[in-house]
């Protein structure tokens, strides 16, 4: 999968989003703002939720009136969102959540779609409307059992799109640490064949590592400037310095990743081995022709001297060349053949 020039697999580096949600309090200056900490921050993307409650409900309660009042996102700022993200040089998408939706993505030219959970799960004509863009396009499972997630699946590869990749997500807002089954990254994985990410709803950034470790080609973590509460989303997000943080130390794992063959050490390893390595130094004194024997032999580190894995090849082979004192180390020169 290719998210503009971005290669999305086991060997390039994991692509980075920061999920900006509810808390830009749908103001444009806000997330603005969000847009510019998220790419100072190193993330590679900055994603919106594209929701409004009228083409959502068909009869809102009360509480569904007074929630979306704090995370609708007014369709006139995409716009605006999509030309100050590629000013700076961070990619901007969102996740559409009605079919017009998908239509107001589509006409910015977004480089990627992605489909939440809620939409996986429940609305299958969104799903095929985004899969027929042929866009580059991620989905979460939160809400998905294996059935539901065959199901999206299937609508991509009926419209012959195979430019797709599948968040592990749970639908906990926040998740508690045992609730999130790590593992089924590699299920996933295994099921489909396609870059495996994970979207993470739990605090702090543990387990976002945890899933880098377990190679995720990508991370959704929510995101918030220092300052926001009161909104739905920031309870689970993290700030500007924590963000931050992720990043650098995702990039860390990364490079601690991988394996390579273990025929030899590493160069500095050998070093530090030479450095430590235990000789044979002699416990009495020797005469000349003395044979040797095993429990003739203490065993201390030093660079100088022979190895103490020969010690009872040593004490089988050979006698002493010349007269040796107690505490001497033992060098190849000191010896005779028998």
């Amino acid at each position: 999968m290719k998210i503009k020039d971005r290669e999305i697999s086991n060997n390039h580096q994991t692509f980075v989003i920061a999920e900006v949600g509810s808390n830009c309090k749908n103001d444009l200056d806000l997330a603005k703002e969000h847009i510019s900490a998220a790419k100072s921050c190193g993330a590679d993307a900055v994603k919106f939720q594209s929701l409004n409650m009228s083409k959502l409900y068909l009869r809102p309660s009360k509480s569904v009136v007074d929630l979306y009042q704090k995370i609708n996102l007014d369709e006139d700022i995409h716009s605006e969102l999509k030309d100050y993200a590629d000013k700076i040089g961070i990619t901007f998408f969102s996740s559409p959540t009605y079919l017009e939706a998908v239509d107001i993505l589509l006409k910015l030219d977004v480089d990627l779609f992605k489909i939440a959970s809620a939409q996986v799960g429940t609305f299958p004509r969104l799903i095929d409307k985004v899969a027929s863009t042929k866009k580059p396009t991620i989905f979460s499972t939160g809400l998905s059992n294996y059935e539901n997630l065959a199901n999206t699946v299937n609508i991509f590869e009926n419209y012959n799109h195979q430019d797709y990749a599948i968040l592990h997500c749970n639908s906990l807002y926040p998740t508690p640490y045992d609730k999130v089954f790590l593992d089924r990254i590699e299920v996933y994985r295994g099921m489909f064949n396609v870059p495996i990410g994970f979207s993470d709803h739990t605090h702090g950034i543990a387990v976002i590592l945890a899933a880098v470790a377990l190679k995720a080609n990508i991370i959704e973590k929510h995101f918030k400037l220092d300052e926001i509460t009161g909104t739905p989303d920031a309870e689970f997000s993290i700030g500007v310095n924590e963000f931050s943080t992720m990043v650098s130390s995702i990039r860390a794992v990364e490079k601690s990743l991988g394996n390579k063959p273990r025929n030899t050490i590493e160069k500095d390893e050998k070093s530090f081995q030479v450095d430590i390595s235990y000789k044979l130094v002699l416990k009495k004194r020797k005469n000349i022709g003395d044979r040797i024997m095993i429990n003739d032999f203490d065993y201390l580190r030093d660079k100088d001297g022979i190895d103490a894995s020969f010690d009872s090849f040593v004490a089988e082979n050979f006698v002493f060349s010349r007269e040796m004192e107690k505490g001497a180390i033992i060098r190849w020169s000191d010896l005779m053949g028998f």
